[in-house]
């Protein structure tokens, strides 16, 4: 085997040029693909990760069939055991309250979704408060302050500064009125969040809605890959009278671009490996029959059609072998850098919106092990298979045939 192997490395070497520039078709095709897996997977990973960490988190807790109506008195029940076992656990908890109205500035006015929040909960839990565009955050010390969605910004052409007269029916039916200061803009977050958020403390929210404190969700964050899974059931069954569920069924659209992601992924690797592997095979093919006096010889002496055909494969293996290393050497220190920088795609767009979700413009690599095994052994796979069919012929020659050609 090792003779044989050493036959086949100086029958490559023999045609340097040729041999070079078909690994490396196999390196670039190898070096692509890793780059287009690690950045697909970043996109993935780190748009969830940016997603659930800003306002959404991995676990939300609403009264039961609050999510289907969204009424005002459907509210969870048992906030402080939920609390409680959040901070037990290392969970991060922001209790929320939610209600409709009219918000105007100027001449123009709108829809709204008041969002009443705990400042203190947002900031130490969740990365909102870095999502602003302008302005700052809420403070849990002043009153009458509002952060508004960039689109809403627009549409009510209000800034930082600005006043806002908004109007809403309380829960005891009367008419709820206030008049609130723009400390903050936020930017691209989701794009009904963009259009119809107002964002107010929970105080402000209560008097605003006579609403008695009423918690519509309480959302609960975690480290990045934290298992969830018995932290939901957790919480599930402490308070059996809410509805607590994860992200992926709160965004069912994430779950299923992950998995499209990488079904898009695996048709790109085959496409890629085809596109080398015709390389493989059409420097096999005039390789072998620039030789066939010399395998013409070789049938002569003894050598068995096993050996030609084994000698063959190992060479496609070889070609394959040498390329697919050299892609991974070279991916390497490209996936760390688009791991560290990404790539910023701010001046194009001002974020990139998926299934209503908004991802940040910059678009980071994640670095993992899978593609730096999948990718090369595809490659050398498909080099080999590529490599059967010069194989079959070669070692199907006649020996006085095959001799007869120069």
């Amino acid at each position: 085997m090792i003779d044989l192997l050493r036959l086949a490395w100086l029958n490559t070497y023999r045609q340097k040029q040729r041999t070079a520039i078909t690994s490396g078709t196999v390196a670039l095709a190898t070096l692509l693909m890793i780059i287009l897996f690690v950045l697909s997977e970043g996109f993935v990973v780190h748009s969830i990760e940016n997603f659930t960490s800003s306002f959404i988190g991995k676990i939300q807790a609403h009264g039961k069939g609050y999510r289907e109506d969204f009424d005002f008195y459907t509210h969870v029940e048992d906030v402080d055991k939920l609390l409680a076992i959040a901070q037990k656990n290392g969970l991060s908890a922001a209790p929320r309250s939610y209600g409709y109205g009219l918000a105007a500035s100027g001449q123009k006015s709108a829809g709204a979704m008041f969002i009443g929040v705990d400042a203190v909960a947002e900031t130490s839990g969740f990365k909102l408060s870095s999502h602003l565009a302008q302005g700052q955050f809420l403070s849990s010390g002043e009153s009458a302050q509002a952060i508004i969605g960039h689109k809403l910004a627009i549409n009510l052409n209000a800034n930082v500064g600005d006043e806002l007269v908004v109007l809403v029916q309380g829960a005891d039916g009367s008419l709820g009125n206030m008049l609130l200061t723009v400390s903050g803009v936020f930017g691209a977050v989701s794009d009904e969040f963009d259009r119809t958020s107002v964002m107010i403390n929970q105080p402000d929210f209560s008097e605003l809605f006579a609403s008695g404190k009423l918690i519509h969700e309480v959302s609960f964050n975690a480290a990045t890959n934290t298992d969830i899974t018995p932290l939901l059931t957790a919480l599930q069954h402490a308070t059996p009278t809410n509805e607590v569920i994860s992200w992926q069924k709160l965004y069912p659209s994430l779950a299923i671009m992950s998995e499209m992601m990488t079904s898009f992924m695996l048709v790109f690797a085959v496409v890629f490996g085809i596109g080398a592997a015709i390389g493989v095979l059409n420097t096999l093919l005039m390789a072998c029959f620039e030789r066939i006096h010399e395998f013409g010889i070789m049938k002569a002496i003894g050598t068995s059609t096993r050996r030609i055909f084994a000698g063959t494969i190992l060479e496609g293996f070889i070609i394959g072998s040498i390329g697919a290393l050299a892609g991974v050497i070279a991916a390497v220190p490209c996936v760390l850098w688009l791991q560290s920088h990404g790539i910023d795609m701010s001046q194009w767009m001002d974020g990139v919106s998926v299934m209503g979700v908004t991802f940040s413009s910059v678009w980071r690599a994640q670095f993992y092990a899978t593609p730096f095994i999948l990718v090369p052994s595809l490659m050398i796979g498909l080099s080999v298979l590529a490599a059967v069919y010069p194989a079959i012929i070669v070692s199907r020659l006649n020996p006085t045939e095959a001799m007869r050609e120069r």
